[in-house]
This record gives C-alpha cells, structure tokens and sequence, in this order.
C-alpha cells in the first residue's frame, strides 16, 4: 500500500507525525507544525508507532528524532524508498539531530531522507527548512547505487541516472491548490516512472554481471536484482491498472515475459535479456511521462 491522496486522512489539510523522545521537544515540534499551516499533527515518543504511521500513508510530513535511534531511522527511510515495506515510497521524511560527521551526513543522504534539521532548533530554523520543502521542486532519482529525492546541489557525474518529476503535496495543500482527483493521478505516474526506472538498473546490473563487467559479482547478488525486478514488475501491473494506460499493456506484457516468466521458472536472465528490459523499462517511463 501507499498513501494516495484519496486515502489521506487528512484530505486537503497538512497532515504531520512528529516522532520525538523529549516531551518537551516534542510539543515544541508540534505547536510550530500547526502554526505553519499542519491542520492534523500527531505525535509519539515511540518509534514503533512512527512506523506504523509512515504505513499508514496519511501523514504529508513523517519527522523524525534522530538523536535516537538513528539507525532504524535510516532503515526504514530505506524500506521506503525501495518499497520493501508499506510506507509511501515518495513520502516526505524529514530527520533531525546533534550535527553528524562527514561519514554519518553520507549515510544520512543516502537513506533517502528528504531533510536534515541540526539540533539545538529554533521557530526560525524550523521555519525555513519548512519553507524550502514547501517551496522546492522535488525530483527523485534513480542511480546505480540509489534511488530516492535528489539531494546534490552539484551536477551529477555517474554514468546511470534518471530523474522523475514528483508532485509537492506540501506545497499544493499549503497554497490552497489541491486537487485530490489530479493529484492522485500525477503521483501515480511519478511512481509507475520510478519504478520502471529501477526496473532498468537492477537489469544493468544483471547485464553487467553476465559480461563480467562488474568483477567477480556473487551469484546471489544477481539473484536479489532478478527478485527485485519481479517484485517491480507486479507493481507496475497494479499501477496500469490505476492509470488506465491500456496502450502500456503491450509494453508491460514484454517485461513481464522477460522478466517474470523467466525468474519464476528459475531461467537466470541473460545479457541480452537484460539489455532488452532496460530499453523496454525506459519506454514504459517514457509512455508514462507522455500521458502526464
């Protein structure tokens, strides 16, 4: 499951969860929410209960006490963004805690949060890095070795990257301009697109392994991307469904037959194979992206 907005409990109004072990912090965090604008702000000291309503999907803001386990934090942020759990995917997960070192700034970013807030904050802190993700255009990426918000400011140098325009709900509940029919529609193509490019890079993956361009790769590890294809692949089947794209069927038909028939028969994906679904998986993105 993942949050649409028809399922958002809060409808039309900001929703958040503030996720905070001190008391005081955590009151704090939630009269500034409501202050900015959050009609429905909920609060626990318990990270439990935090993940239990990131699965929910009825919050536009999930924040986080990073101060505390900051880990699990990080875990499931993950989860999200790789869609191994039931939180939405595309969510907006914000963390906060004491200023990290340039190791543990890179395992946050990585995590695929969308923000970090230093502690000790104040209103005004607060109240700008609410102001930019009100603000900001959000993109998400999909590279060889993440997917998730674009957090570079710098141009990217990989050699595999795609990009995906996501809409911001944030912003268009906060200016008054939420449509939830509209919406619901966009962000489903923004999702059926990311999913189809992650598609193409666990079959980049696998192509590589099979011509022994990425060392000497254990066999397990092409297993896990054909596993996560296969994964993607049914949920790709459920979102043309929800788009009501018939014409992106025949395409979806394909990658299912290259991809589904042959990991469930136990048929390892070859080279070719793989190169095929990575083209077919960039027209389905690009199919999808027409119809927006």
């Amino acid at each position: 499951m993942h949050r649409t907005p028809l399922a958002d409990g809060a409808g039309s109004g900001l929703s958040a969860f503030v996720q905070e072990h001190h008391a005081g912090i955590r009151q704090f965090l939630a009269t500034g929410l409501r202050q900015a604008g959050f009609r429905h702000v909920e609060s626990s000291f318990h990270f439990e209960e935090a993940k239990r309503a990131m699965a929910s999907g009825r919050h536009d803001l999930m924040l986080f006490d990073g101060s505390q386990n900051m880990s699990a934090i990080m875990t499931a942020i993950r989860a999200a963004r790789d869609q191994v759990c039931e939180a939405d995917p595309l969510g907006v997960f914000v963390i906060n805690g004491e200023p990290p070192n340039a190791s543990d700034a890179q395992a946050i970013l990585a995590s695929g949060c969308d923000a970090f807030v230093v502690r000790p904050f104040s209103n005004d802190s607060m109240g700008k890095r609410l102001a930019w993700l009100y603000e900001q255009t959000r993109t998400f990426v999909v590279t060889a070795n993440y997917a998730g918000p674009e957090r570079r400011r710098a141009p990217r140098d990989e050699k595999f990257t795609r990009r995906v325009s996501v809409p911001n709900t944030l912003k268009a509940k906060k200016n008054g301009a939420f449509d939830p029919l509209a919406h619901r529609v966009q962000i489903n193509q923004a999702l059926f697109a990311y999913n189809a490019y992650r598609i193409e890079r666990e079959a980049m993956r696998i192509e590589a392994y099979e011509n022994g361009s990425d060392g000497d790769a254990p066999h397990d590890a092409a297993q896990r991307s054909q596993t996560r294809i296969l994964h993607t692949v049914r949920r790709l089947a459920n979102s043309v469904e929800l788009l009501g794209q018939e014409r992106l069927k025949p395409m979806l038909n394909a990658v299912s037959d290259i991809a589904g028939r042959r990991i469930e028969d136990d048929r390892p994906l070859t080279a070719t194979a793989a190169r095929e679904l990575q083209d077919l998986s960039v027209h389905l993105a690009e199919g999808v992206a027409r119809a927006a």
